[in-house]
C-alpha cells in the first residue's frame, strides 16, 4: 500500500515511477509497467465509461428471497434468475440485483451510518409504506420526523426510502 504522502510521477520509457515527497516517509519508489494505465487518446480523448447499464446490486444471503420481496413491493419483474444472483427489471434501463453474500451483515443506521441506500419515490407514502410494512420491512424510528419521506430496513437489513413523488 502506498503511505500517504504527495507523489511524483516520472515516466521511464512508457513505464511508471512514483516517488515519495513526504518527509515522514522512507523514499520508497514504486515501479507501475505501462499496461496497467489507459490514455485518455486511447479511450476516444475521455477517460469517462461508455456503460450499456447501471445495476445496483445488494448484498444478501438469499438472493431469490430478496428479490422476491423487491418484486412484490415494485411490481417488477425477474429478468435473471440463479443461484447466486438474481436480477429484477422494470424495463431494459431499471434493474436491481441480488447477489448471494453468506456473511453479510446489516448496518445499524444511525449509528453505524449507511454506505448506500435506495430511494423509490411514489405517489402516496402511506399506501406505500403499507404495502412496504405488509411485505416484511422494518420502519426505522427514532428519527427526526419528515413529511417528504420515511426510511425502512428490508428484509435482508438493506435500508431504503419511500418518498414523495
Amino acid at each position: 500500500m502506498l503511505p500517504p504522502a504527495a507523489w511524483f510521477v516520472h515516466g521511464l520509457s512508457r513505464d511508471i515511477v512514483i516517488q515519495s515527497s513526504d518527509a515522514h516517509s522512507d523514499d520508497t519508489s514504486y515501479f507501475l509497467p505501462a499496461f496497467l494505465f489507459v490514455s485518455a487518446e486511447s479511450y476516444g480523448g475521455s477517460m469517462a465509461l461508455a456503460t450499456t447499464r447501471f445495476i445496483p446490486v445488494l448484498d444478501c444471503p438469499d438472493p431469490r428471497a430478496l428479490a422476491g420481496f423487491y418484486r412484490d413491493l415494485l411490481g417488477w419483474r425477474i429478468s435473471d434468475d440463479r443461484d447466486e444472483w438474481v436480477e429484477l427489471a422494470r424495463d431494459d434501463a431499471t434493474a436491481l440485483a441480488f447477489q448471494r453474500a453468506p456473511d453479510f451483515i446489516p448496518r445499524m443506521w444511525p449509528g453505524e451510518g449507511v454506505f448506500a441506500h435506495l430511494d423509490f419515490h411514489v405517489p402516496d407514502l402511506d399506501d406505500a409504506e403499507r404495502v412496504a410494512l405488509d411485505l416484511g420491512a422494518t420502519r426505522i424510528d427514532g428519527l427526526e420526523p419528515a413529511t417528504t419521506f420515511r426510511v425502512f430496513r428490508d428484509p435482508a437489513g438493506h435500508h431504503f426510502c419511500l418518498c414523495n413523488g
